[in-house]
């Protein structure tokens, strides 16, 4: 087993039962931000958990490397190819419900199923294709401006947005100190892989069965988001979640897990 992988990315493997479930987190999150929903399903899946390069107990980011979402992708397959795991469940929040989709294209063979938990394979607004991503162009390039002229203040808006709650709240807290604590350089290339990738062509009759989960009230991925998806991709289905913010696993831990205990079975 090719330890060093496992190592680089800080691979951890919890529960034990027929199927795996590879969790993987979000931009500026780590694998802690599953802790919530981790209990609710070990006792029934073996759960495999890791860290994106440059996040949480992970290394080996690569500024050319993971430019693009490509790398994350590639990063995603070491892992599975280094635990010889095949037919996995692959549960990816956020900007990881692209990159696992991604990973398919790389080895289909070893994701069988997809979770996409408050994905956007695009954030920008496209009222040509009658496409609503929650962002115009010019916001998004603001927002990454914003990032180089005070990467702070930016960091304790998006806490703001993703957690839809006032500063003292505790998942915008804990946004914030994430935030925080993220290279600022790492963040800013993270960013602009994310926010500015268009990937609908990948989700356009994507095959894999695969659950969407939208949270009702997400500015980040709006329900128009899921609902486009839903319709492009050839085995998906789409709940919304009644939920504020983008970190469901956060705020109802136990829903999530229950949705994901009915998919897989």
């Amino acid at each position: 087993m090719p330890a060093s992988v496992l190592q680089r990315h800080h691979v951890q493997m919890v529960g034990d039962g027929p199927v795996t479930l590879v969790l993987a987190h979000g931009f500026a999150c780590d694998q802690t931000i599953w802790r919530r929903v981790v209990p609710e399903l070990a006792h029934r899946y073996r759960l495999v958990l890791f860290d994106h390069a440059g996040h949480g107990m992970a290394d080996a980011f690569d500024t050319e490397r993971h430019a693009t979402l490509d790398g994350y992708a590639e990063d995603v397959v070491a892992v599975l190819e280094a635990l010889d795991l095949w037919n996995v469940v692959y549960v990816g929040h956020s900007v990881s419900g692209m990159i696992g989709l991604l990973a398919c294209a790389l080895a289909p063979r070893r994701i069988e199923r997809m979770v996409m938990l408050a994905p956007s394979p695009c954030y920008i607004n496209h009222p040509e294709d009658q496409y609503v991503g929650g962002f115009e162009r010019s916001t998004i390039d603001e927002m990454l401006t914003a990032m180089d002229l005070n990467y702070e203040a930016w960091a304790v808006q998006l806490a703001q947005i993703a957690s839809l709650e006032e500063s003292a709240g505790p998942i915008n807290t804990e946004m914030r100190h994430r935030l925080f604590a993220l290279d600022p350089t790492l963040a800013r290339h993270f960013a602009h892989a994310i926010f500015l990738s268009d990937l609908r062509d990948k989700v356009r009759g994507f095959a894999h069965p695969s659950l969407i989960i939208q949270c009702s009230d997400d500015p980040i991925a709006p329900v128009s988001v899921g609902r486009w998806m839903e319709q492009a991709m050839y085995a998906a289905r789409l709940h919304v979640m009644t939920v504020h913010g983008h970190l469901p696993q956060l705020t109802n831990a136990p829903q999530v897990a229950s949705l994901i205990r009915n998919f897989v079975q």
